[in-house]
């Protein structure tokens, strides 16, 4: 019937030719189409001021989440997916043939767009789970889920994408797997990487070796930042530079990865410093020497419990070093703390490490520690004779 009305309009002006059919069926699909824009607006204004006032009143947090999403929204779309393929039903039961053929390609069209729209929804509610779950939960950082509804998402959308290739083909699912079966050494080929992030994320996750936020470093590739994100396939990493690496997902469990994440909880950062002394510099100390420290009170201690003993500087100034690190409010006495000596330079130079922990995961302050406890080394050598080693 509207058919015949449009074609009444045309045909005065189209004088009856065969474009008149082809205007004809082009106005009924726009209007279709206007119809189902309508409706969707129409649609999202109600659920926006349904919903809104119903999640005010339950007062649920999984509700403010699915809100926030706009999964709720996503039911304007099969809204007016429905409308688009009502009326490409209507056309084809009430028109001629000429219009039958549009009017089918947007009805598959139309039930396209409500499968695809409800998959979305499926991800989004089990992406909302995520949120939730990070939010509402104080162990949700200890104990990530992400990986595991990346991957559920990920099996949703292949089952829907199998159905709709089935739908398409007017073949049954099973069929189209068995099909697929018989390819399935090209599609490991095609997506390696993909099978191998999947196992490598859930592998991550529940190993608890990489999570979101947590500081990595892949010395192999420079990378040394922050984890913005893991997905399937990539693991985003924001570097210190604010530069973004992008590694792939299972680098996580066939590289060697540091993670800093046990460092930042236990509040500390270790100084690992070594200073080379002029072993030349390293002898006895004589008379005047030891007169000259017996005002320190560690060294006058050590000498009175070591009486019989010939007393080198470099000994004395370890033993007052180590004391010196042994009373600074900066250093977490609750970790190892020495001084030492390492494997000596072939050319003179004798390393003096020092070997400590901070009260502070803060870098600057960090630093600013390590540079007083340096400095103040420093000033120390002279009065036990002891000379820093310069290589000529």
């Amino acid at each position: 019937m509207l058919e015949k009305f449009i074609d009444s309009i045309l045909a005065p002006l189209l004088n009856a030719t065969g474009w008149m059919h082809v205007a004809s069926s082009a106005i009924i699909l726009l209007l279709l189409l206007v119809t189902a824009v309508i409706t969707y607006y129409l649609f999202e204004f109600m659920i926006k001021l349904v919903m809104g006032r119903f999640i005010r009143s339950r007062k649920s947090a999984f509700l403010k989440v699915i809100s926030k999403n706009r999964t709720f929204h996503s039911f304007a779309h099969i809204a007016s997916g429905i409308v688009l393929w009502c009326g490409s039903q209507t056309v084809i039961e009430h028109s001629d043939t000429y219009s039958n053929y549009e009017a089918e390609i947007l009805g598959k069209l139309a039930l396209l767009y409500i499968f695809i729209t409800c998959l979305l929804i499926a991800s989004r509610l089990v992406w909302s789970l995520n949120t939730y779950y990070e939010k509402h939960f104080d162990f949700a950082r200890q104990y990530p889920i992400y990986s595991y509804l990346r991957v559920a998402i990920l099996f949703i959308w292949i089952i829907g994408i199998i159905l709709v290739i089935s739908f398409s083909l007017q073949t049954s699912p099973w069929a189209l797997l068995t099909g697929i079966g018989a390819v399935s050494a090209v599609l490991v080929l095609i997506f390696k990487d993909t099978l191998l992030g999947i196992i490598a994320s859930i592998q991550a996750t529940a190993l608890d070796i990489v999570r979101i936020g947590d500081r990595v470093s892949l010395n192999k590739y420079n990378v040394d930042g922050r984890v913005l994100d893991i997905s399937i396939n990539t693991v985003k990493i924001k570097n210190a530079d604010n530069t973004v690496a992008s590694v792939p997902t299972y680098m996580l469990i066939s590289e060697i990865v540091h993670n800093w994440r046990p460092v930042e909880e236990s509040s500390s950062r270790r100084i690992k410093r070594a200073v080379y002394l002029d072993s030349d510099s390293v002898v006895a100390c004589d008379t005047a020497l030891l007169e000259k420290l017996q005002h320190l009170e560690v060294i006058n201690r050590y000498m009175e419990e070591n009486p019989d003993t010939e007393f080198i500087n470099l000994t004395l100034f370890r033993v007052f070093f180590q004391d010196y690190l042994s009373k600074h409010k900066n250093i977490n006495h609750n970790e190892l703390t020495m001084v030492r000596h390492l494997d000596p330079l072939n050319v003179g130079g004798l390393p003096l490490e020092v070997y400590a922990y901070t009260t502070t995961y803060d870098l600057a302050t960090f630093e600013q520690i390590q540079a007083d406890i340096f400095e103040y080394l420093f000033s120390m050598l002279p009065i036990f004779n002891l000379k820093v080693y310069r290589q000529n």
